[in-house]
């Protein structure tokens, strides 16, 4: 029968996350870039396999405040930006069979 194989890139730039009432504390969000890749296998006509494979590139969202970080805090490293959150996501897998009566 078909194979059927995506690859989809994703970019979001960088953007403000919360506006706060000080001056210079809003947080803003860093740009990151997610890599996806899907594939579909059609059997026969009743069965189909597919599986999808999402953060290729286990990209990491960066919440920081432009402000002067903290010394001795790991990974506050950049120059005037001190980070605020930091998610770590990981590749997600997904396998499936389905059947069409």
């Amino acid at each position: 029968m078909g194979t059927t194989v995506e690859l989809t890139g994703i970019y979001t730039g960088k953007r403000i996350g919360n506006v706060l009432g000080w001056y210079h504390m809003d947080t803003r969000q860093k740009g990151y870039t997610m890599l996806n890749v899907s594939t579909e296998k059609v059997l026969n006509r009743h069965w189909r396999f597919f599986g999808k494979v999402s953060n290729l590139l286990n990209a990491t969202p960066v919440v920081y405040m432009n402000s002067t970080p903290a010394g001795g805090i790991p990974e506050q490293t950049a120059d005037g930006m001190l980070i605020v959150e930091k998610t770590h996501t990981y590749a997600q897998y997904l396998l499936g069979l389905e059947f069409r009566p």
